[in-house]
This record gives structure tokens, sequence and C-alpha cells, in this order.
């Protein structure tokens, strides 16, 4: 050797058990780099999913929570049980 790289993959060059050891885990890092970089790029998919999922979630129960509370109150407030949203058809949210 003359201080020249040695093409990887040239399996006919041969070399001492411990060069060719350390060529075999100087592959293997990689690799195993190469499966974490791809392993952590799915966990940030995955948690940007379940952020905006978690998000979209918080919003329907707040609907369905306001909704429900909506329905107590008409049933609670209402005065004429033959017209039971007449009560709110007073205020400003409903036009003329």
């Amino acid at each position: 050797m003359a201080g020249e790289a040695i093409p990887s993959g040239t399996s006919d060059i041969y070399m001492c058990d411990g060069l060719r050891l350390m060529h075999e885990n100087i592959e293997l890092m990689h690799k195993l780099k190469t499966r974490q970089e791809k392993c952590m790029a799915d966990v940030q998919d995955i948690e940007s999913k379940l952020t905006a999922f978690r998000t979209k979630w918080v919003e329907f129960i707040g609907l369905c929570t306001s909704l429900w509370w909506d329905k107590i109150r008409s049933l609670i407030y209402m005065d004429d049980i033959t017209k039971p949203m007449a009560h709110l058809q007073d205020g400003p949210w409903f036009a003329p």
C-alpha cells in the first residue's frame, strides 16, 4: 500500500483481519445510521399526524360539548313546549 484509497466493495485485495473487521464495522455503522435516520423521519411524520389528530379531536369535542350545552339550555329555558327554540329567536343572532 502506497497510501492509495481502497475502493469499497473490492474483496480481492488482501487485508489483515483487523482492517477487514474495521471495514465491516464501518459499513455496518453506515447501514445503521441510514436505518436510524429513516426511523426518525417516520417518527416525526407520525408525531405530526398525531398532533393534527389531537387538534381536530379537541375541536370536535368542543363543538359537541357546545351543542350539548345548547340543547340543555333550550330544554331548561323553553317557555312553550310546542316551540322549543322560540326563546332563541329574540337574540341578535337571528336576522329579522
